[in-house]
């Protein structure tokens, strides 16, 4: 990790912002599994960050050892963290209906989505009752609040 210019604003905005954030929703289906997908996480960061004056920026970067992924988290007032490791070798063979630039693609796609999540310390969760959080574009019913007041009365309903 490297760490460049920090004021105490950075670390205390990160603090708040993990604070407010929610778990990304594992809402993708793939491999036999559910996992929040990279715009998914995104997502779920995006106000978090804002409201504390982060940003969150990737690079891919070709070195003599290969290409490696860098990460940085920003703060408005100045300083950064970043965190860069060596990716591993995508197997550019294709298969499955791939062709070698999707199979590397799909390789960069799942490292950023680690390296973003570890970054800002977000968590993949699955949907139930504790981690439901009503985001600006969502609409909760009146069947699904009445679901929510009950487990918030009585946990065992879940």
């Amino acid at each position: 990790m490297i760490s460049e210019n920090n004021r105490p604003e950075l670390f205390a905005a990160i603090s708040k912002m993990q604070g407010e954030l929610t778990g990304a929703f594992k809402a993708k289906e793939g491999h036999g599994y559910n996992y929040a997908d990279l715009s998914k996480c995104i997502q779920t960061a995006q106000e978090p960050l804002k409201n504390n004056g982060l940003a969150v920026i990737q690079f891919l970067n070709q070195t003599e050892k290969g290409t490696e992924l860098e990460t940085i988290v920003t703060h408005e007032a100045g300083g950064y963290i970043s965190s860069s490791f060596l990716m591993a070798q995508a197997v550019l063979m294709g298969g499955g209906g791939k062709n070698p630039a999707q199979t590397m693609g799909s390789s960069i796609t799942y490292m950023r989505r680690y390296s973003y999540c570890a970054a800002i310390g977000l968590a993949q969760t699955d949907d139930d009752a504790a981690n439901v959080r009503a985001q600006k574009d969502d609409v909760i019913t009146t069947n699904d609040q009445q679901w929510l007041d009950a487990a918030k009365d009585d946990p065992s309903v879940l």
